[in-house]
C-alpha cells in the first residue's frame, strides 16, 4: 500500500478535523442553523431506512457517467485495472470513452487506499461525493473485500436525511464486508468535505482481503468522532452489513432509529426521521444524549490525521 500520505487541500476541512469536542459541537450547531429555514419533510422515509444503500457485492470502476465491473484490481494506477467492457475484459486505459478524461498516463496522481464501509460502498453514495471532479480525479476503483478485526457499527449522531450513519469498531476475529477506494488526494478531500462528523486518519498494518489475496499496510479511513452507538453498553452493529462472526448485537436501520427515538422521548422511528429532516438543528442538539451511551473508538493501530502518534488518540464521546 502507498507510503506517502494524502494531502487534504481544503483548509476548511483541515481546520474542522482538528477541532476538539466542544469546538466541534459549536461548529455542528452553526451548520445546522443554516438549514433552519429549509424543509426536508418531502424526503422519502425509505432513504433513511435503506442506509447504507445497495451494495453490488463486487468490485467496480466509477467513471464519468458509467460504472464497469472489475475483474482484476490494481492498487496502483487506476488505468491498470482490468474491467468488463461488453463481452471483453480490457484495461481501463483502453476504454475509449474514458481515456480522454484522465489525460496523460504520466499525469496520474498517486492513489491512496481509503476504507469504505457505509454509504460510500454503494454507487449512489460514492458517485455523489466525487461528482464534479475532472481528469484522473473523476475515475475511482472501488475494490470489494473484507476488513479483518473490525465490525461496522452505528455512530450516535443523526444525518440530515434522518439516518444513524455507520462507523467501525475493533472486534478481534471479525470479517466485515467493506470496500477499499483507490482514491486520489482530491477525491479524499471531496469526501472529507461531506464526512463532517468523522475524523480522518489511517489504520497502521490493517488487513484487507479482496477476491484473490490479502493486502496489509496503512489503510486510510474516516471514523466517527463520537464512537459507536452502544444503547445496552455494547456497540450496536448494522445487520445490513453481514460481518462474521458477529459478536455485537445487530439491528436494521429502522431498529436503530427506534432505539434512538425512545432515548429522545419520541414515539417511533418515523417521528425521529421527520423531526430530523424538518429541524436538523434540533437533531444536532440531541447528539450528546445519544453519545452518552456510546463506546469510544480506541485502537492501537489508529493514527489520527496530522500526527504520527496513534496510541494516545481516541474519538471522544
Amino acid at each position: 500500500m502507498a507510503a506517502e500520505r494524502p494531502e487534504i487541500s481544503d483548509p476548511a476541512v483541515v481546520g474542522r478535523l482538528s477541532l476538539d469536542p466542544p469546538e466541534f459541537h459549536d461548529f455542528a450547531l452553526a451548520q445546522a442553523a443554516k438549514l433552519a429555514g429549509a424543509s426536508f419533510r418531502d424526503a422519502r422515509l425509505h432513504r433513511a431506512y435503506s442506509y447504507p444503500y445497495e451494495r453490488l457485492g463486487f468490485s467496480f470502476l466509477v467513471t464519468p457517467g458509467r460504472v464497469f465491473p472489475i475483474v482484476e484490481a490494481s492498487y496502483g494506477s487506476a488505468l491498470d485495472t482490468r474491467v468488463v467492457f461488453g463481452e471483453e475484459v480490457v484495461r481501463a486505459a483502453d476504454l475509449g470513452d474514458i481515456t480522454a478524461a484522465p489525460g496523460k498516463r504520466t499525469d496520474e496522481p498517486e492513489r491512496f487506499p481509503l476504507l469504505s464501509y457505509g454509504a460510500n460502498v454503494s454507487i449512489e453514495g460514492i458517485s455523489g461525493k466525487i461528482n464534479g471532479l475532472t481528469g484522473h480525479d473523476s475515475i475511482l476503483p472501488v475494490i470489494s473485500g473484507d476488513l479483518l478485526d473490525f465490525d461496522v457499527t452505528y455512530s450516535p449522531h443523526l444525518a440530515f436525511y434522518g439516518s444513524l450513519p455507520s462507523t467501525i469498531h475493533p472486534c478481534d476475529g471479525c470479517r466485515s464486508p467493506v470496500a477499499v477506494l483507490m482514491a486520489t488526494a482530491a477525491q479524499i478531500t471531496a469526501i472529507a468535505r461531506l464526512e463532517v462528523n468523522y475524523r480522518f486518519g489511517w489504520l497502521a498494518g490493517a488487513r484487507f482481503v479482496d477476491s484473490s489475496r490479502e493486502v496489509s499496510g496503512d489503510l486510510y479511513a474516516f471514523v466517527s468522532r463520537h464512537g459507536s452507538f452502544s444503547p445496552d453498553g455494547r456497540p450496536l452493529a448494522l445487520s445490513a452489513v453481514k460481518s462474521d462472526p458477529r459478536v455485537f448485537p445487530a439491528v436494521p436501520e429502522k431498529g436503530a432509529l427506534g432505539i434512538a427515538a425512545g432515548m429522545l422521548d419520541l414515539g417511533s422511528p418515523e417521528d425521529l426521521v421527520y423531526r430530523t429532516i424538518e429541524d436538523y438543528e434540533w437533531a444536532v442538539r440531541q447528539r450528546p444524549t445519544l453519545a452518552a451511551r456510546s463506546t469510544p473508538f480506541e485502537s492501537p493501530s489508529w493514527v489520527d490525521f496530522g500526527t504520527e502518534r496513534g496510541d494516545s488518540l481516541r474519538c471522544p464521546t
